[in-house]
């Protein structure tokens, strides 16, 4: 366990309910849990925090908790990243329809796709190729809050589709 930033606060507790050992890692102003082998961002504020905190957060975490992360995303299966294009080609058709910044969101839109599809593949997997097409520095929300019309959300959709149905190989889904 090597962790050169002397800036970070690391502290232990017991689960008050599960009487299990929890690690908890600070870093401006994020906080991160370790229990066992999981790795969780609880809810908290986000306000004035970078996504560079986070990370550096994260990757302290997995070091203590003994995690090793690969380097590139994973290559899925021909028939998976076909399966999950699928879906989200779905969940276009669904937004092109339903879609409203609030109450029918991006998210909302893709997790009906999901289900129409009778959850052939990880809702995961459908969000990490959304994230994966977003612009440098937006998260799928604001992608959502700040769409001009659905044509826009459409776009994202087909910027996953195309990604996923690339004809390279070393292209995973997240």
């Amino acid at each position: 366990m090597n962790i050169v930033r002397s800036d970070l606060e690391v502290a232990s507790y017991e689960h008050p309910r599960t009487r299990k050992q929890i690690t908890t890692v600070s870093f401006g102003g994020w906080l991160v849990q370790i229990d066992g082998a999981a790795v969780t961002v609880p809810c908290q504020d986000i306000a004035g925090k970078s996504t560079d905190a986070l990370q550096e957060c994260l990757d302290a975490a997995y070091v203590l908790a003994e995690i090793r992360l690969g380097s590139m995303p994973p290559v899925y299966p021909p028939e998976l990243r076909a399966a999950v294009a699928a879906t989200l080609r779905v969940a276009s058709r669904v937004a092109e329809k339903k879609w409203r910044r609030r109450g029918h969101d991006i998210y909302r839109c893709t997790s009906v796709a999901w289900e129409q599809t009778e959850m052939a593949v990880p809702y995961a997997l459908l969000i990490r190729a959304l994230r994966r097409s977003l612009p440098a520095g937006t998260t799928l929300t604001e992608y959502n809050d700040h769409a001009a019309d659905v044509g826009q959300v459409c776009q994202l959709y087909d910027r996953g589709i195309a990604q996923l149905t690339s004809d390279s190989r070393r292209r995973g889904v997240a």
